[in-house]
């Protein structure tokens, strides 16, 4: 497949995810279930070391199962079992002994026997902080505050974990343990290039968020530097950036990554600014509407964004922001660049969902609905078919 396709797909992609975690950390890829959720929900949940394991028989006379043995139980969750007690799951799992695990397990309904899940691998330096992990009712920036000591622990399933708790959580709540967060270790992680790139995302933006000058001058570094390849957690750290920069940093963040196209690379020699780059720091400019314009003024979020109108790669993801934050002012400029040479299809049909959107908003904006109506109107004269199949399109989902 061409350079292309990648380029509008992956993408469309990460919209579709962002849109169905909308209410989570927005660029963290966390697990859909935590340890301490798996353990909420279950009716027994036991730490276990693998004993022995034996494949169902050929002709189906005989089940798979697997042993284990109790080494700790949670409280409330023992289902009357004590360390040295050995369990049977009805399940094949080959494993080696001594290899411990989280085992938890839920009531049938019928005859009270346990039902158990698929065993997680939990090294035994895990289980306290299993066991002493808040609960999932809990209001989510105490457990945070708990959460966020185990982040680059030295047992990697318990910093997994860790991180996907932050990764599970909305914005808003990791922002408000701000004073909580380890920030020296945050600006040593960033800085690490043997750090998980999955977690720098959430890294970067932490360390923006509790973060200032010294941290701005440090993230600054790293994601306004020229590179071609593409940078895991890139916009969590173009985030984080400008969170710790303000709109300063803002302004760099346009002229080396939205608005130029090449800029100078690190013999002098003019360099591309690959599409991932770009789009990174359009995501980060999303992030600041969502989250930061308290910090931010709105104008300068708008402008920063209109900046990829004349990106004919970018300028669809742009006006289809636009549209969702209201910003009205850009009818006449998108009708100006309606149907250029070598615009794809994507931009026109962007365009038109602009002027949709912009009419169904009149009683806010009487005057820009009317201009969007009437642009609308000469679409429909130049280009009926593109403009025949995004009414279609909007019909389908109205």
């Amino acid at each position: 497949m061409s350079a292309g396709y990648f380029a509008r797909v992956v993408p469309a992609l990460a919209l579709l995810g962002g849109a169905a975690a909308a209410s989570a950390c927005p660029f963290c890829s966390g697990p859909s279930l935590t340890l301490s959720e798996q353990v909420d929900r279950s009716d027994v949940a036991l730490f276990v070391a693998w004993r022995e394991t034996s494949k169902p028989s050929p002709d189906g006379s005989r089940l798979a199962w697997t042993k284990y043995e109790v080494l700790e139980t949670l409280p409330g969750r023992d289902r009357g079992l004590s360390p040295g007690d050995v369990v049977t799951a009805i399940d094949y799992q080959p494993s080696e002994a001594g290899r411990s695990y989280l085992l938890t397990g839920y009531f049938d309904g019928i005859d009270e026997k346990v039902i158990w899940d698929p065993p997680t691998e939990l090294p035994r330096g895990g289980f306290g902080y299993v066991r002493d992990a808040p609960s999932p009712e809990e209001p989510t920036p105490d457990r945070l505050r708990y959460f966020v000591r185990f982040l680059e622990h030295g047992e990697n399933a318990v910093a997994n974990d860790a991180y996907g708790e932050f990764a599970n959580s909305p914005y808003e709540k990791i922002a408000s343990i701000a004073d909580a967060m380890p920030r020296e270790d945050l600006a040593r992680w960033v800085a690490d290039e043997e750090i998980d790139p999955a977690r720098l995302g959430l890294y970067g933006l932490l360390l923006g968020t509790c973060g200032g000058p010294d941290e701005a001058g440090l993230l600054g570094e790293i994601v306004l530097a020229p590179s071609d390849d593409i940078r895991i957690g890139l916009n969590g750290l173009m985030s984080g950036y400008l969170l710790a920069a303000g709109e300063p940093g803002l302004e760099k963040l346009v002229e080396l990554k939205l608005a130029a196209e090449t800029v100078p690379g690190p013999d002098g020699e003019p360099v591309d600014v690959p599409f991932s780059e770009t789009y990174a720091a359009m995501q980060a400019v999303g992030f600041l509407w969502t989250y930061a314009r308290d910090r931010f003024e709105d104008e300068a979020i708008l402008a920063a964004m209109r900046t990829l109108l004349d990106r004919p790669d970018m300028a669809d993801f742009a006006v289809r922001d636009l549209a969702r934050w209201k910003d009205w002012s850009i009818g006449d400029r998108l009708f100006a660049m309606y149907g250029r040479d070598g615009q794809p299809p994507a931009v026109r049909r962007a365009i038109v969902r602009y002027y949709l959107a912009a009419t169904k908003d009149a009683a806010d904006h009487p005057t820009e609905a009317a201009a969007a109506r009437a642009h609308l109107e000469e679409l429909t004269e130049l280009d009926p078919e593109t403009v025949e199949d995004v009414r279609s399109y909007e019909l389908l989902f109205d």
